[in-house]
């Protein structure tokens, strides 16, 4: 992953990178991370199905400071914990146009779902938010429920695979998402 970062500056007009299921750790995502400054402009970044842990997110979080046009950010199955969680939602100011977030398969709890629904009123343009199959209960359930208004564009939600039991929940969850026309929701 070094040598692919340290590629990357060569060119900074690139607009997607696919790099899922390279066995890229931590090490590998840091040195990504440091390499997105050069890429401004970049729209599409998957990494899913990499190992980068709550290190990796912390590093992509500080790089896409520098890459306000990301759209699309798949970081699923990345073994991403509350703390990375955390690191990547306080990051979102910086990538208003940001549509797609996937983070499904991950170990993200009730304080990085918590985290991330502070913060969503910073990505406006979400339509797709993905958190299937995480460690996400009731708690977080209901914060979420309770941000959901702040993105007027969202429109599928995947739930589905967390601890969330709670009918109260689980019904304020459906009339925050419901709510929108052409709006799915999955628990």
């Amino acid at each position: 992953a070094s040598a692919l970062a340290n590629s990357l500056a060569l060119v900074p007009n690139m607009e997607r990178i696919h790099l899922d299921s390279n066995r890229i750790g931590p090490a590998g995502a840091c040195a990504l991370a440091r390499s997105l400054s050069n890429i401004a402009g970049l729209e599409w970044f998957y990494m899913s199905g990499n190992p980068i842990g709550d290190e990796g997110a912390r590093a992509l979080a500080k790089g896409l400071q520098d890459t306000p046009a990301v759209e699309w950010l798949y970081l699923s199955g990345c073994s991403i914990g509350d703390d990375g969680m955390y690191a990547l939602a306080c990051s979102l100011p910086s990538v208003p146009s940001l549509e797609w977030l996937d983070l499904d398969g991950n170990h993200i709890g009730d304080a990085g779902v918590g985290a991330l629904a502070e913060r969503l009123e910073h990505v406006p343009a979400l339509e797709r938010l993905y958190l299937r199959n995480n460690k996400i209960g009731n708690a977080g359930g209901s914060a979420l429920a309770g941000k959901l208004a702040s993105v007027p564009m969202l429109r599928w939600l995947y739930l589905e695979g967390n601890a969330i039991t709670d009918e109260a929940v689980i019904q304020e969850t459906m009339i925050s998402a419901w709510g929108r026309r052409g709006s799915g929701l999955s628990l």
